[in-house]
């Protein structure tokens, strides 16, 4: 296994906080995972490549630094299917790219007194290409590291 993976794993092992006799246990540490369903669009070099929206699957670990304050480590695998625009009625499949984003975030969740709990986070993310079908498997895709 990678060693710089290691860090990343240990984020997902959990911590859980000891109570007194007769109190609930507290955990500062939340494990979830969700479905996520991105509808983003790309601008693509060369012009014409379109990527469509993909369906994956994310597991998230949370850890509550305050009431309102937590940071979290997720990580999704998706699966993009890549076509280029030929001027034609219909375009040219390329294949498909599977990418691993990892996400690292700060978010602030404010105390609405609600059972919905919405938050606002920021962070950063890094994107690693792991696969790639058809056309794109010679295709050279570097990691990219940006805003979340």
């Amino acid at each position: 296994m990678n060693l710089r993976l290691t860090p990343l794993l240990l984020c997902l092992v959990p911590v859980f906080a000891h109570a007194a006799p007769g109190e609930p246990a507290a955990s500062r540490w939340l494990l979830a995972t969700r479905l996520v369903l991105s509808g983003s669009s790309y601008e693509s070099e060369p012009d014409g490549l379109t990527m469509y929206s993909g369906l994956s699957l994310e597991a998230a670990a949370r850890r509550s630094l305050s009431r309102h304050l937590a940071v979290e480590l997720s990580l999704r695998t998706e699966s993009r299917e890549v076509d280029r625009d030929t001027g034609g009625a219909r375009p040219e499949p390329l294949g498909s790219v599977e990418v691993l984003p990892a996400t690292v975030s700060i978010q602030y969740h404010p105390d609405l007194g609600h059972r919905l709990r919405p938050f606002v986070g920021a962070g950063a993310s890094l994107t690693l290409t792991w696969e790639k079908s058809g056309f794109l498997d010679s295709a050279d895709v570097d990691p990219h590291f940006g805003p979340a």
